[in-house]
């Protein structure tokens, strides 16, 4: 929490990213699925479309979401595409954050010794806690 107070703004926005997409599967996989692997293919633009396809991936897998109106869809990429400008890892005309941190937020898995993204993709508060004394945090 120390780390978290003293954080810059950015630092904090990627945090609380990290931390919606540990929280909501959903979110990870459209971060990973779509985001993580556009980036990879330097397609920086995110649009609806996008969206449209990850949600339609997602109908045979999950048959709860077929009883979703397509009001509550559109809120859905409406929520997510806002949460990812507040994060900064997106801008207004929906192109990705080409820098490397932007690109490493989207994947819980990463290995960058040392750094806040590794850090916070632990999930063993204890693990935690000794990354972040070996981190000097």
């Amino acid at each position: 929490i120390i780390y978290f107070v003293n954080a810059s703004d950015p630092r904090k926005r990627l945090i609380l990213w990290i931390a919606v997409c540990r929280r909501y599967d959903f979110i990870h996989e459209f971060a990973v699925e779509i985001i993580r692997e556009n980036c990879f293919k330097l397609d920086f633009q995110l649009d609806d479309l996008d969206f449209v396809a990850f949600f339609t991936s997602k109908l045979s897998l999950h048959a709860e979401l077929n009883s979703i109106s397509a009001t509550t869809k559109g809120k859905a990429r409406q929520v997510i595409f806002r949460m990812l400008r507040e994060a900064g890892l997106m801008d207004r005309n929906n192109n990705i954050a080409q820098d490397s941190v932007s690109i490493y937020a989207f994947d819980r898995t990463v290995q960058q010794p040392n750094t806040t993204v590794q850090i916070l993709m632990k999930s063993d508060t204890k693990q935690l806690s000794g990354i972040c004394q070996e981190a000097s945090i």
